[in-house]
């Protein structure tokens, strides 16, 4: 079949998955760059919206309603929706060190001009570490490489240079200081932020507590500022890292379970694309 430029053949619209709607969720996948050839893939695989890891402009301080603007009109002129722009809070932030409400402002400014331009979501991490040497590629079935994660690996790591080990303590005051300052930004632009959980979900990096890297810290997050714009990206396969139930799990944070204040839902781990909608969205495997 041969697809035009605007996207996908009129024949097998809509075939695939469900209809969208307000009530379902939508997909939506990651996209490094807003290029005509990335958008047309999207469009032909009939997701409606897409994601990104930042603007092309940089990170947070470059923000502005033209730059956020630009961004959602280019998706929007391929017929796709910009639904989600994530960022990494300061290490000042995620710290509690001198400066972070100079950081933390330049967040809320972000998620004002968010509100502004119409985008629904706006993810981040408020990891110690990512502690991304536990790592590695192992050979796999038909010549295939699998990522492997061994905690024991780097469970003894030093902090880095110039820092000082953070206990899980001191990152819940820090988180909580933060959800304090941006969430009643966030409810007055009308953007929701969903944060994602620890991944992989190891108890400490280089010295410090990890927040997100069980269940009861999920709950625990959503509950220091219960709101509907203070939500989590839900992860299957971290929840499936941590031995529990995705379905069980997703019951609990899904828009009709008890906390309602999951806004990005991961199908798949490591290797994905997001999707999301107003109120929850999902992620597919590449």
């Amino acid at each position: 079949m041969i697809y035009d430029a605007e996207g996908i053949d009129d024949s097998i619209k809509n075939q695939g998955h469900w209809a969208e709607s307000n009530d379902t969720p939508t997909l939506t996948l990651f996209l490094e760059n807003l290029e005509n050839r990335s958008l047309r893939r999207v469009k032909q695989l009939g997701v409606t919206g897409v994601s990104m890891a930042g603007l092309d402009t940089g990170g947070l301080e470059t923000w502005t309603d033209q730059n956020l603007k630009r961004h959602i009109d280019r998706a929007s002129a391929a017929g796709l929706e910009l639904r989600n722009v994530m960022f990494n809070p300061s290490s000042r932030v995620r710290f509690g060190e001198q400066g972070r409400d100079e950081d933390i402002e330049i967040i809320n400014q972000a998620i004002r001009i968010a509100g502004r331009q119409g985008l629904p979501v706006m993810e981040y991490n408020f990891y110690a570490h990512r502690i991304v040497e536990g790592y590695r590629v192992v050979p796999g079935r038909g010549g295939s490489g699998l990522m492997e994660f061994n905690y024991q690996r780097v469970k003894d790591l030093p902090p880095l240079v110039g820092e000082e080990e953070h206990s899980l303590s001191d990152m819940w005051d820090n988180v909580t200081y933060f959800l304090k300052a941006v969430i009643p930004v966030a409810e007055e632009a009308n953007v929701r932020l969903a944060l994602h959980p620890n991944d992989p979900p190891a108890p400490v990096s280089r010295g410090s507590g990890q927040i997100m890297s069980t269940l009861d810290g999920w709950k625990k997050f959503t509950d220091i500022v219960p709101s509907p714009f203070n939500g989590i990206t839900f992860d299957c396969g971290v929840t499936k890292e941590l031995g529990h139930d995705p379905v069980e799990v997703c019951r609990y944070f899904g828009p009709y379970g008890i906390k309602s204040t999951m806004f990005i839902f991961a199908m798949l781990s490591h290797v994905c694309r997001i999707l999301t909608t107003p109120k929850f969205g999902l992620m597919r495997d590449r």
